[in-house]
Order: C-alpha cells, then structure tokens, then sequence
C-alpha cells in the first residue's frame, strides 16, 4: 500500500510516544527478539518526519539517528518483513555510515508497525554484525512481535485519559468536540470557546534536561491548567507538548482572559533546583465553536493558526481567531 507521508506522520503523532521514556512494557518485547533470534540489537524504532526514534532499544547506546540512515525507513515501504542478509553488499545500505562505521550493521531484519488504518509508523527490528540467513518461520514470529508493539500502542490511542497527565486524550476530546459541533449536547445558543496551546521549546528541555524532566514539565503543565479552569472545562493533550482546552459556556472576551491566565500560571512554573533551574513558558490559540463550520475541522484550524501566529510573533503569548476575520487580533503578551 502506498502511504500519504503527511497522513503517516499525523497518524504517528496521533499515539503520542514520540520522545517519552523508555518503558518496560516494550523493552520485554526487544529483549525477547534478542533472546529468540540470538542477536546483539533489538529494536523498536518509530520513523519521524527527519529521524529515527526508539522507543525500545537494546545493544545500542544511541536514541535516535538521522532519518537518511534508518534501515526501518525501507521497512516501512512494504507490509513485510525487510531482511538484509549482508548491508555491505546490499545497494541500499553499503554505503550507510552504520554499516562501514559502528555500529558495523552486517544483517537486518524489521517487522513493519501497522496501524489499523494500514499506515506503517516503523519497526520491530533485530541487527547484527555478521551476516545471516533468516526463516520463513522467523520472520513470522518477528511480525508477531511488532503485532504486540502494536497491540500496546493501540490500546493507549483508544483510551480516554492520557497515561502520563492524566488529561483527556486526543480520541476522546474529538469526539466530545464531534459531538458539541453536531449540537448533540448544547442549546444552539450558548457559547463554547477552543484553546490550543503548546509549550514552548520543548524539545529543548527534552534534549538538555532528558526525558524525565521533560515528563515532569508535561504532569505540572496540566495541574496548573486545572488550577485555573472550572469543573466543566476540559483540558486534552492532543499531541506530544501539545494541549487543547475546552470552555463550555464562554464568551470570546471571557475566553481570551482565561487563556492569558493559564499562560501566566504556567509561566510562574520553575524546575530544577538552585544550581540548575529553568522556565516553561506556551504559546496560545483561542477561538470559538460555529455550528456552521460544519463539524470541528474549521473550529482547531482557526485555533491551530492562532497558535502558530502566537508562536511566530515571538511565544508566551495569545492570539484570538474568530470566525470570519480576515486575520487574527493582536497578542497579549507578557
């Protein structure tokens, strides 16, 4: 099956495993392929827009490599298993910097992660550095290894709460928004306002403070977003560093007040410690449901493009696009 690259990538970031911690779930899974197929390396390899990221990764002591070298970039072309009895005589990779290099890949061999929308996100794969001749009967039992991964990942998508914040997940506020736009559980007239936000650089705090950190950031993002909103709004991580907030019964003023509240709550947060400690500051989209946007689409694109405009012009700060304007209001910034 031919995959759309964008759809590929939306679908990828939809689970939300980009960039969190090693986990024991997954690494019982590498650790078998390593003991059953009697290799060095085993694998669980996620293909981003520009890299390679495992999830699970054991006999390497790197977490992610360029995309242009990933052997799994080739896995996720095809439904099947990829083997590659000797990378240095194979066109495709004899020249791959991990082959004449270390990590000295020899042979590979990777399992495509399919989603139930057919879409391949990467790989369970084993490596190692001589050449090998792999079975038909193994290469089943490694497809039925990336089925597990798959089985692990699936069910965290389908759940309604985010495992790590504990906020709504992405599948459970769109059907709430789904809902909301077809008016199933509002009066026409009353007000809903949709904020989205991201933190700002997160990725940075990723790569100089690690993971660990990084989590922490996330858990106390949303705590102090709940000490700011009602009992009825709702708070979702719809992405990695991403966040969307629903205000039932809100008025565009209203909205724009809250959102500047929850940017500076957030900006009052400090980690570390006195040696080293660091501020998490986000930027913010905010507009207001229209039933005749005809479903939710048009509601996040207008709050998705406040978000950018927000984050273009600077970060920490909230930009307002509502239905119908020609161009987002000015910021509030700090």
């Amino acid at each position: 099956m031919q995959q759309n690259e964008q759809d590929r990538l939306r679908i990828l970031r939809d689970y939300q495993v980009l960039d969190t911690p090693f986990e024991l779930c997954f690494d019982r899974i590498t650790e078998l392929a390593r003991t059953v197929f009697e290799a060095p390396i085993a694998l669980v390899s996620l293909v981003d827009e520009d890299r390679q990221w495992f999830k699970s990764c054991l006999g390497l002591t790197v977490r992610e490599t360029p995309r242009e070298l990933a052997f799994c970039d080739h896995t996720i072309r095809a439904d099947e298993v990829l083997v590659i009895s000797d990378a240095r005589s194979d066109l495709r990779t004899r020249a791959n910097p991990l082959v004449t290099d270390d990590p000295r890949i020899v042979f590979y061999a990777g399992a495509p992660l399919i989603t139930p929308e057919k879409y391949r996100l990467g790989s369970v794969c084993i490596i190692d550095r001589k050449p090998r001749y792999f079975t038909d009967k193994e290469k089943k039992i490694l497809k039925q290894l990336s089925g597990l991964v798959m089985d692990e990942l699936n069910l965290r998508r389908k759940a309604d709460i985010d495992w790590l914040t504990g906020a709504a997940s992405r599948g459970s506020f769109q059907s709430l928004l789904s809902h909301l736009a077809l008016g199933k559980d509002r009066p026409t007239s009353s007000q809903t306002a949709v904020i989205a936000f991201d933190i700002d650089h997160f990725k940075q705090i990723n790569d100089r403070y690690g993971h660990a950190k990084g989590d922490e950031v996330l858990v106390a993002v949303v705590a102090a977003c709940r000490s700011v909103l009602r009992e009825c709004d709702v708070v979702a991580r719809t992405g990695g560093e991403e966040f969307t907030v629903l205000l039932p019964e809100t008025s565009r003023g209203t909205a724009e007040m809250i959102a500047d509240r929850l940017r500076r709550r957030i900006a009052d947060l400090t980690f570390g410690n006195s040696d080293q400690s660091f501020p998490v500051t986000a930027s913010f989209g905010v507009t207001m449901m229209d039933h005749d946007d005809g479903g939710v689409v048009r509601t996040i694109e207008r709050a998705d493009k406040a978000l950018y405009r927000a984050k273009s012009q600077g970060r920490n700060q909230v930009v307002c696009y509502w239905r119908n304007d020609m161009q987002a209001l000015a910021p509030s910034a700090a």
